[in-house]
Parts: structure tokens; sequence; C-alpha cells
């Protein structure tokens, strides 16, 4: 059968299109079907069908009769893997330059692989298409906070609250973009969005969430959520809190829960799976930089940590007969997280500090592979008798330096008071804010950032500099790394 001419516009489509918008889908569906039965080659209909139901074989049905309906192109590419529906986007772009949806997806799938300065040029076209769409304002957002731009993400969020006050996504990246230019009490506010907005899965707690109320008489349950150094670097807010209630109960992830023993204001603390004691009320533990009113110039310092004693000893026995500076190095974080790619390294592009005399490096990844690590480091490589973060703290707290990437690690040695230098994608992190070389939660850490996106190479000549620097026979007081708390 001939194709059908589509050029004109079909009454029963038009039908159907209406009963769906005023939310008749049984009745639409079954005109569709109708008019697929009666004209199977009739790819409109067939789009429409495959774009309510997720029907993958109506969507393809729809491509193999019209090879260009864009709309089937679009709704397809949520169905496929990411290689394949980038190859549908970037053809229905090709087609059809104003297809917003198709234009917006296609950011997104940018957004998601880490490259937000080009998904901010297909979010902006989107925008200048329709900028009545308060979700793709907030796309806009996102990538350009996920291109440092804090200022654009404070304006795009705002715009899409104009058009759609209670959108979720929107308060949250409004948040995330006050956080990232250092203004705390708007930034931990919209922060709190991130349940709603399906940043953060919420904890199924019974009972009311506290909101930093003086309340001298009830137990308080701060449970910790999203990552393991988001908990190391919320941790110091806990005896703030206590002071506001009569007893906290910090429930926290397992690996954490030994290392946080002696966390001051704790009253208890329990790793997730255990069976919880009566509470009166609960807390996020990344809610209370919000309920407590931080700003950036009250942030406290960070708590003590448990350190393995005996570890702290065998390490500590090895190192001293080691020569020069005692130098940590984490390259690659967790590759489950999201945005690992854009933070890891890969380890020979680390080969120009393999060159630098008057040091001894010290592996602290662990399961790093053998193979991965260039000999001319001579890496010293202790991590398979590591069983606990309480034992990785006693070799971090033997070290001279850590120099990593932006993991738990760093949060780990920089709560430890040990002095760290972070080599810091282009894209930071909020929690280091721009602009800065140096860290309000912190004052012993040191961040390189990249110039370009991607691009590791000015970070590794930044940080071989220091070294340089720091190891030049001069007068030690330009130069000494150490805190009141660095050596072993």
């Amino acid at each position: 059968m001939d194709q059908m001419d589509q050029s004109a516009p079909d009454p029963a489509l038009a039908l159907a299109r209406t009963l769906l918008q005023r939310g008749l889908k049984p009745a639409g569906l079954d005109l569709l079907y109708q008019l697929v039965i009666s004209q199977p080659a009739y790819g409109d209909a067939w789009a429409l069908i495959g774009g309510l139901t997720g029907d993958r074989a109506a969507l393809q049905h729809a491509l193999a009769v019209d090879p260009k309906n864009c709309e089937a192109m679009n709704d397809l590419a949520g169905l496929v893997d990411a290689a394949a529906a980038g190859l549908l986007l970037q053809r229905a772009i090709d087609l059809n330059p104003q297809h917003v949806k198709a234009r917006s997806n296609y950011g997104l799938l940018l957004q998601n692989r880490g490259h937000s300065h080009e998904a901010l040029v297909h979010f902006t076209l989107c925008v200048i298409l329709d900028p009545g769409m308060d979700q793709i304002w907030s796309n806009l957002a996102t990538a350009a906070i996920g291109s440092g731009l804090s200022e654009l993400g404070i304006q795009t969020a705002s715009r899409a609250l104009l058009i759609n006050s209670e959108l979720a996504a929107a308060h949250y990246n409004l948040g995330m973009s006050h956080l990232m230019s250092g203004a705390l009490i708007p930034g931990f506010a919209g922060h709190e969005w991130r349940f709603k907005a399906g940043a953060v899965p919420v904890r199924p707690f019974a009972g009311r969430v506290w909101q930093g109320e003086h309340e001298p008489g009830i137990t308080l349950l701060v449970h910790a959520e999203q990552g393991l150094g988001d908990s190391l670097l919320f941790s110091r807010f806990v005896v703030q809190a206590r002071q506001r209630v009569g007893r906290i109960i910090l429930l926290v992830q397992p690996e954490l829960a030994k290392l946080f023993q002696q966390v001051k204001g704790a009253d208890l603390i329990l790793a997730y799976g255990t069976t919880l004691p009566a509470f009166d009320a609960h807390c996020p533990l990344m809610s209370l930089g919000h309920v407590l009113g931080t700003t950036i110039d009250t942030i406290p310092s960070p708590p003590t940590m448990v350190i393995d004693p005996a570890a702290l000893t065998r390490f500590g026995a090895r190192l001293k007969d080691q020569p020069g500076l005692k130098v940590g190095l984490v390259w690659q974080g967790n590759p489950a997280f999201p945005g690992d790619r854009t933070r890891s390294i890969p380890f020979a592009t680390l080969a120009p500090l393999a060159k630098i005399s008057g040091i001894t490096w010290i592996n602290l990844q662990k399961g790093a592979s053998k193979a991965e690590a260039d000999p001319a480091f001579n890496l010293i490589d202790w991590m398979d008798e590591i069983d606990d973060l309480t034992q990785t703290a006693a070799l971090i707290k033997c070290l001279d330096l850590v120099i990593g990437v932006d993991t738990m690690l760093g949060h780990l040695t920089g709560t430890l008071g040990k002095p760290v230098w972070i080599m810091n994608r282009h894209n930071t992190c909020w929690r280091w804010f721009l602009n800065r070389s140096d860290s309000p939660w912190y004052s012993w850490l040191r961040l390189f950032r990249q110039s370009t996106p991607g691009v590791w190479n000015d970070v590794i000549e930044n940080v071989a500099a220091a070294l340089e620097h720091h190891l030049a026979p001069v007068s030690s007081a330009n130069h000494d790394l150490s805190t009141p708390e660095t050596k072993c």
C-alpha cells in the first residue's frame, strides 16, 4: 500500500488528539487503532500510538512507513540505549531543527554524558523556539550549573519558576546555583527541594521532620543520605544540632559507622540496616546546614574521627623509613556515580608527577589495578591490608599530603586535618564553590581546577609545579604543608 499523503490535516487524527488533550485516553487510542487498521501506512497515527503506550514496535512501524517522522524518532529514543537514542535525536534535529522535544531530549542526553556546554546550546535554542516551557528553562539551568555558570543558572531557574512556581526541579536548580556561588542561605533552601525533584530518594521515616527548633526534650534521628563524602562533609553540623535537642541518633552508611563513633554531638551512632530505637523527629543530615541557618562564614570545623591505633602504628613504622615527601594518590572515583566520567583521571595522564624526585607515592585507591599503575611512580600499595575506613584514616594520618580527584577520600583527608590537594573537574561540584582555590570546609585543602572541560593537562602541570615549589630548597616557612595534626 502506498504511504498516505499526510500533508493535509486529517479530521480523524485531529479528533484523536483532541480526545487525548482532554484526558480521554481510551477513546483517543481507540480512534487511533481504528485509523491504523483502515490505513496501515498511517505514520503519524502509529507514532502517536507508540508515544502514548511506549510500544516500541508501533514507533518502529511508524518509521518504516514514514522514515522522516520526527515524533516517532523522539519517542523511540526514550526506549533504546544511549547510543541509539543519540542517533535518532540527531536525525530528528537534522530533519527539523525546530523540533523542540527532540532538541531538548538531545540536550538531556548530552548533559547526562557530562557535556554540559553542548547541552547549553540546545536548551538555549529550545527556549528561543518555545519560551513558555518551564521544564526546558529548568533544564537550561541544569546545563548552566554543569558549565559552572551560576548566575545563568539563577536566571534560568527563576524564569522557570515564573512560569510554574511549583516546579520542584527549578527550585532545586535555583538552590544549586546559589550554592555554587557561595550563597548558602538561599542555596540550602533550594537544596531542600531535592526530594520532590527526585534528585535524592525520600527516606521512609515515620513522624515529623525537624526544622531546627529548640526542643531540649526530644530525641532526634539524623540520617545520612547521598554519598560517603557528603556524610563526612556534613557530620560537622551534628554538634550544633545537639545544642537544640535532648538526644541525637546518627544513622549513617555501614562503611562510616565505626569511623563516626567519636562524632561530637551524636549520642548513638548506628548503621543503616540496624533496628532503630524510638525517636521524636527526624532530619536528613544534609538538611542541617539549612535548618541551622549556616552561612559561608559560619561553617563549623570538622569533627573527630576514629583512627585504628594498630594500623596507625603499623603504617607509621613503615613510612618512617621511606624517603622524601610521603604523598597519597587517588585518581578515580566510584564508576557507578553518574558524573564519574568527568572527575576520574586516566592513570597515564598523571605521568608528569612521576618525574618529580623527592616523593614517595602511596596508593590510596581501593581496588586499583596494578597493571594500570605506571611503574615510574614506584607506587607503594598497602590497600589490600585495609578492611575499613578507620584503617584508611590511619594510613592517611601518617602521610604528608594527599593528592586526588574529588572523591570521599578527599573529604576524609580534610576531616582528619591533613593537607589535601583536589584535582578538580571544570564543572565543579557545588561544595567547592566557584573561583576559589581554597575551601571554607577545610582550611588545609587546595583546589586545582580544569580550565577546559575534560582536559587534565593544565591541572597536572599546576600540581607538578606546586610540588616542585614545595620541594625546592628554600625557607620551609613558605612551603610547610603541615597542620597541627599532620604528623603520625
